[in-house]
């Protein structure tokens, strides 16, 4: 084998271990692109500082923004938020459906572990902040209703999952498709989600206007 494909193959398999520390840390709940990059100039040495990274995962919680105003219904229900149609749907399709039996509406949107980490107001941040007070918003104006938001931080499915357990919801209502890289990476959160849990599951979809099907 001559030097040159020692050296070739020696960059392949350094750059691969970059790809792979993107996927691996990606599926756990942390920026893929971050971790890709880290992986790509450090290679092997990106290790430890992955495993540094995931010892810290419990210590990063959810971030309450505004505690809302229950209203005088029974029911307590999360609905994930995340910008696109589909979470906007979402809300508006259990507003209509339940209606006053709403008590606890909780609007919760998930980043990624180094985002909720991070003390800079990174643009997925502010984006997830703006998605959940235009969801608010809705919610206000529809049934005069404040809602709970909150920000969850890790792998979408398992965030939402985790609070809503913790919280001991009756319903968790999502959007059929999520936005951005999410969807590529991890897999349909909303498929995870009727899987995975016994709580009941909302899933909504959309039309090609954009429109939440018409409750019947």
């Amino acid at each position: 084998m001559s030097a040159t494909e020692m050296i070739f193959i020696a960059i392949f398999v350094w750059m691969t271990i970059g790809v792979v520390a993107g996927i691996v840390m990606g599926r756990r709940g942390h920026s893929w692109f971050t971790w890709a990059a880290l992986g790509t100039v450090l290679g092997p040495l990106v290790i430890p500082l992955a495993l540094t990274d995931v010892r810290e995962e419990p210590d990063i919680r959810a971030i309450t923004l505004d505690r809302g105003r229950p209203g005088t219904g029974p029911l307590h229900v999360v609905v994930g938020i995340d910008g696109s149609p589909e979470s906007r749907a979402a809300l508006t399709s259990t507003l209509a459906l339940l209606g006053d039996r709403l008590g606890t509406l909780t609007l919760a949107a998930v980043l990624d572990y180094d985002t909720a980490a991070s003390s800079r107001q990174w643009e997925e941040s502010e984006q997830a902040k703006a998605a959940l007070a235009d969801a608010a918003a809705v919610a206000k104006k529809d049934l005069h209703l404040s809602p709970e938001t909150v920000l969850l931080a890790g792998p979408p499915a398992r965030a939402l999952l985790d609070h809503a357990t913790t919280a001991g919801v009756d319903l968790l209502a999502i959007g059929s498709r999520g936005r951005g890289a999410t969807k590529m990476l991890l897999g349909s959160v909303a498929s995870h989600l009727a899987a995975a849990t016994e709580t009941p599951v909302l899933i909504v979809s959309v039309d090609r206007s954009g429109r939440p099907p018409v409750p019947t």
